[in-house]
């Protein structure tokens, strides 16, 4: 009896360890593939531009030769600028290692470097040989995600100026900096957008909790309606589980440590005082895409954290976190949100309400 007792003992601690083991390798491979889709997403943002970014080709002078000593390409490394100007297509970026600024055209072609005033200097002479006219109208600010660039969003532009709105596109850099700095940067290039008169923002992942940041500190009444795809509102558990790994710390910098839940940085920022939706990746199952997060996500975040109560509308759409900003769907519903309030085209709204209230 003894001998059977011991070895059912003995089966039943190894099934276990078996399990324990097989769920070891489950939650790490979700990890490196998590991080090798941020890694694959960044030198994607980086890469030579297609038709929907900025183009490769040298630019011409007024004789219509290449202007090679004018200008320069830049080379990418956008993780490491931060926008603080923006003048139509024209940006002043400041370097967060160098603490130098560069003046970029709206095809990345570098006119200009040193410090900000030099730079201001360029684009004012620039604006006055181009007659370039002042700024006006409605505007849309697109903020990316960790460890992504502004040309993520790229995808939201031509829809949004067909609407009639001119859009900026904000790099920040996301790994280098905290949230509450990158909202700084937010707040420099606000401020440079003379003659805009309405200012509206869609942000993916982290570029939601940026803009929450910025309208905790900052107040411009020219604010109007903000949407943010996959934003982890109430922190997101995989950072948690990472942020005590050196190779996590050294990707994700500063702000991957403030997006775990523990955090007091994302349970202090205030729910917009503006209009606001939710747009959530989900695989549309009680499990999602990623098993190791509770109830439905995009593999990133989960549902739950991206909901966010106060919002007067919300969406899920099916995706995986790192395709929200390319996904058909998503895009449609956000431009619709700026534009007219609802994120459906019948003009229905899913508000979100605190658990108590429903």
């Amino acid at each position: 009896m003894k001998t059977n007792t011991i070895c059912a003992t003995s089966n039943n601690s190894t099934i276990g360890n078996f399990r324990s083991r097989s769920q070891f390798v489950k939650i790490l491979a979700t990890m490196v593939l998590s991080l090798m889709l941020l890694l694959t997403n960044s030198i994607a943002d980086d890469a030579p531009a297609t038709k929907d970014g900025a183009s490769t080709k040298t630019p011409k002078s007024d004789a219509g030769k290449p202007d090679r000593n004018a200008t320069m390409k830049t080379l990418g490394g956008r993780q490491f600028f931060g926008d603080v100007f923006f003048f139509h297509k024209w940006r002043i970026q400041h370097n967060v290692f160098t603490n130098t600024y560069r003046l970029l055209d709206g095809e990345d072609f570098q006119h200009a470097t040193g410090t900000y005033d030099e730079c201001r200097a360029a684009m004012e002479k620039i604006r006055e040989k181009s007659n370039l006219p002042p700024m006006k109208g409605k505007a849309v600010i697109l903020l990316h995600g960790i460890i992504r660039s502004s040309k993520s969003m790229n995808k939201f532009r031509k829809p949004l100026e067909d609407a009639g709105y001119t859009v900026f596109s904000f790099d920040y850099p996301s790994t280098r900096v905290s949230i509450e700095k990158s909202a700084d940067y937010l707040n420099r290039a606000i401020e440079s957008m003379k003659g805009i008169d309405e200012i509206s923002f869609i942000g993916h992942s982290l570029g939601g909790l940026v803009t929450r940041a910025y309208l905790k500190k900052y107040d411009d009444e020219r604010v109007y309606r903000v949407v943010m795809l996959g934003t982890p509102n109430k922190g997101a558990m995989l950072a948690g589980m990472l942020k005590r790994s050196m190779t996590f710390r050294l990707l994700l910098g500063m702000a991957g440590q403030q997006l775990a839940k523990s955090e007091g940085t994302i349970k202090n920022l205030p729910a917009p005082d503006c209009e606001f939706a939710i747009i959530a990746g989900v695989r549309g199952t009680n499990d999602g895409f990623n098993p190791i997060l509770p109830g439905d996500d995009d593999g990133v975040v989960s549902l739950e954290s991206a909901l966010l109560p106060g919002a007067t509308d919300s969406l899920n759409v099916r995706s995986i976190h790192s395709l929200l900003p390319h996904d058909k769907a998503a895009i449609s519903a956000a431009v619709r949100f700026i534009k007219d309030g609802s994120l459906r085209e019948n003009g229905q709204k899913r508000p979100v309400k605190e658990k108590n209230d429903q």
